[in-house]
């Protein structure tokens, strides 16, 4: 087993001493019903959830790779050909080429007049913990 999943969010699970599995949830004692093999998953946790990737950077992070960045009011500023960093303004001995700026928001346009809107308002959050598999 690597012990280490490809996609983001999964966790190489333990099903027997002999097969293991990258998943994104596992129940102890449950067999899959697409399982050829009847015994149940152990769900031993063989390695660290693979992290969620983001389009953007934080601050302190390279962005070369994403030119965005995670924070509102920052931009991606180059310090060197090989390092970009977010901040909000440029450091003193930077480059200071602006490689991009915040990653913008989603929003929803305006129901249209022929749909009813719903009496209740709906607010989505997300919470994104740098550094963390969460």
């Amino acid at each position: 087993h690597s012990r280490c999943c490809k996609h983001d969010g999964q966790t190489c699970f333990e099903k027997n001493k002999y097969w293991a599995a990258c998943r994104d949830t596992c129940a102890p004692g449950v067999v899959a019903a697409a399982d050829k093999n009847k015994d149940p998953w152990s769900c031993k946790p063989l390695g660290d959830r693979t992290p969620y990737a983001t389009q953007c950077s934080w601050p302190g992070q390279d962005c070369l790779k994403t030119a965005s960045c995670c924070m509102e009011g920052f931009q991606c500023i180059a310090k060197t050909l090989y390092w970009a960093e977010c901040h909000q303004n440029v450091p003193a001995g930077w480059n200071g080429t602006v490689l991009g700026g915040p990653k913008p928001h989603l929003t929803m346009p305006p129901a249209s007049g022929a749909v009813k809107a719903a009496d209740q308002t709906l607010y989505c959050f997300m919470a994104i913990l740098p550094g963390s598999p969460e």
